[in-house]
């Protein structure tokens, strides 16, 4: 073990960003499996290599406001509505210290508070737009609308990020509802040539022209199956920009995307006899940089960085190497590390970085390509217990698919065996049928993985 240290009626048009739009409104574990699986349709110190890494904060944001904002992503937009977000908001902290027998009892309410918004008001004589999604070989997005359930005048589709108030939606023109095709659906295709997402959870909505007024579409269907065989959708300047659409826990269509200059890609995680085992492929500027191999050997290679979510400045790392294929690195995180980190305590949570080379720069390790929107419940490891410390760890997928590590309890309370359990240490909501997930089947990856 290595020291430590689109058809008939189909349209195509640019998009456009709006400000006058009005808000968004509502809409015991399996061990990890080695091949790959489909899901299209509706996720110690003493050692002399150690060393505690300086600085460990994150380059672009702290880990406890980023699992602050994947609640908030995960949660119904409250936006331009505050007795109902303050209720919203009260249910949902409620829901974090409740006995699990009193979550049915309250689950009413909170879905009664979501769909009593600002800006979730229905459209006098609009009808909810029904759509079928299917994802493109080339990573575009067909949209098919049911005809009879669009405006009669000038409409356009809406999509708007969830809980990013400085982001307009981004707009695009509908074709008339007589240029449906014979059997009563209007297409629409959406490129990435035309139109510009941001990483976010976009809700979708239908708009009438003449005010602005529209209903969030409801998916009868949502296909992803070519998202398995495509290549990975890049950007002229390496940004990597997976769009994945996908029906909320409430039959919603939405579209998950990420949009990421730096990206290391988790392909394969497995737990060995020492420790995690996990490969990653780089992308973007993360690629693999040109250096001789004297310079890898001074510089040790890629290191993996683990940076605790409650004091960013305590971060520890551990050094990888480079894998045979390009561009991809092999990365060892013994068992015992996140124990003799934890300063004593029985529970932590520290989110997973690598640094691909020489340099301070990080770049997150995740699962962000596939089919599948959200992989908390798909892809996940079970507990490792740690000698006789009396606590397990676990590595899992975020709210945002990325890479996560947890230090539990062990044996783990009553109910809680093989769970993902960083939902109580750092904040989150792990329910997979809020309004920004659900409907997720089996994993669509090469090995389940955690991400954060």
């Amino acid at each position: 073990m290595p020291g430590f240290r689109g058809a008939t009626g189909q349209h195509t048009a640019p998009a456009s960003t709006s400000t006058t739009g009005s808000a968004p409104g509502a809409g015991s574990a399996p061990p990890p499996t080695s091949g790959p699986g489909s899901a299209s349709g509706s996720a110690a110190p003493g050692d002399p290599g150690a060393r505690q890494a300086a600085g460990g904060a994150p380059p672009t944001a702290a880990s406890a406001p980023e699992a602050a904002q994947e609640a908030r992503d995960r949660a119904p937009s409250a936006r331009h509505a505050p007795a109902p977000a303050l209720r919203a908001r009260v249910l949902r902290a409620a829901r974090r210290v409740l006995p699990g027998a009193l979550v049915p009892l309250v689950r009413p309410l909170w879905r009664s508070a979501r769909t009593h918004r600002a800006g979730a008001a229905p459209a006098k004589g609009m009808r909810r737009p029904l759509a079928r999604a299917r994802s493109g070989a080339d990573g575009s997005l067909l949209l098919r609308l049911r005809a009879d359930t669009l405006p009669q005048g000038p409409a356009r589709l809406s999509l708007r990020a969830r809980h990013r108030d400085d982001t307009p939606p981004v707009t695009v023109p509908l074709p008339p509802a007589g240029e449906a095709d014979g059997d009563g659906w209007v297409e629409v295709r959406l490129t990435r040539s035309a139109v510009s997402l941001s990483e976010a959870r976009w809700d979708v909505f239908v708009e009438r022209v003449s005010d602005g007024r529209g209903r969030r579409v409801k998916a009868l269907m949502v296909e992803t199956a070519r998202l398995l065989t495509m290549p990975p959708p890049q950007r002229a300047d390496g940004t990597l920009e997976p769009w994945v659409p996908y029906a909320t826990g409430d039959g919603y269509l939405a579209v998950r995307v990420w949009s990421r200059a730096r990206h290391a890609e988790v392909t394969a995680l497995a737990p060995g006899e020492h420790g995690y085992l996990l490969t990653a492929r780089l992308y973007g500027q993360a690629s693999r940089p040109e250096l001789s191999a004297r310079t890898v050997e001074l510089s040790g290679g890629p290191v993996l960085a683990a940076v605790p979510r409650h004091d960013p400045g305590q971060a520890f790392e551990f050094p990888g190497r480079y894998g045979t294929e390009p561009d991809t690195v092999r990365l060892e995180l013994p068992y015992e590390l996140p124990v003799a980190f934890a300063h004593g305590a029985r529970e932590a949570v520290w989110d997973l970085w690598l640094r691909p080379g020489l340099g301070p720069d990080r770049v997150r390790l995740g699962r962000i390509l596939g089919d599948l929107a959200d992989r908390k419940k798909t892809d996940i490891v079970p507990r490792t217990p740690v000698g006789d410390s009396g606590t397990a760890v676990q590595l899992y997928f975020s709210l945002n698919n990325n890479l996560v590590l947890a230090l539990t309890p062990h044996p783990a309370p009553a109910g809680e065996a093989g769970t993902p359990p960083a939902g109580r240490a750092a904040g989150e909501t792990a329910r997979a049928d809020t309004a920004g997930g659900g409907g997720q089947g089996r994993s669509s990856s090469p090995s389940a993985s955690a991400s954060a």
